[in-house]
Order: C-alpha cells, then sequence, then structure tokens
C-alpha cells in the first residue's frame, strides 16, 4: 500500500512511502515498523492531495504565529525606541 507522508518542520516535503498495512492509528512499514498516523510535524495520507492540503494548513498555522511573534516584538522594540531617560 502506498501512503504519502507530510512532514512540516524544517523544510516541508511529501514523501511517497510503502506500507504492509494501516490502522485507524497506525501505519506498519514494509520493515515492521509501526509508526503513529499523525505526529506534531508529520502525517500519513492517502494521496498527494491530501498530504498537500495538510501541509498548506500545517504552514499557514505557522505563518500566523510567527506574524503574531512578530506584531510584538515591533510593538517592543517601538516601546524601547520611545523610553525616555529619566530626569535627576
Amino acid at each position: 500500500m502506498k501512503l504519502y507522508r507530510a512532514i512540516s518542520i524544517y523544510e516541508a516535503v511529501i514523501n511517497p512511502v510503502e506500507c504492509s498495512r494501516r490502522t485507524a492509528t497506525f501505519v506498519f512499514h514494509k520493515n515492521g515498523r509501526r509508526e503513529a498516523l499523525s505526529g506534531r510535524y508529520y502525517s500519513y495520507h492517502e494521496s498527494w492531495e491530501e498530504a498537500h492540503d495538510w501541509l498548506m494548513e500545517k504552514v499557514r498555522q505557522d505563518v500566523a504565529a510567527y506574524t503574531s511573534q512578530l506584531d510584538l516584538a515591533k510593538s517592543r522594540l517601538q516601546k524601547v525606541n520611545n523610553m525616555k531617560r529619566p530626569q535627576s
């Protein structure tokens, strides 16, 4: 059985993987190794399109989180930039 493993950490990639079987929660590789069907940074899918959709959503979530962090950092930078030395 061919599945597609989408990986969202570091570089986003989709790799075809040959598996011997699949359950509701696990994938069994041809070498007998068992792996969860999905994790924080990866997920197995029946089609490349499903894997791509999952990967797009993960990257969108990353962009939203990083945008929020950037906005907070810019706000802190502006606050520090506007600081005045206290009068003695």
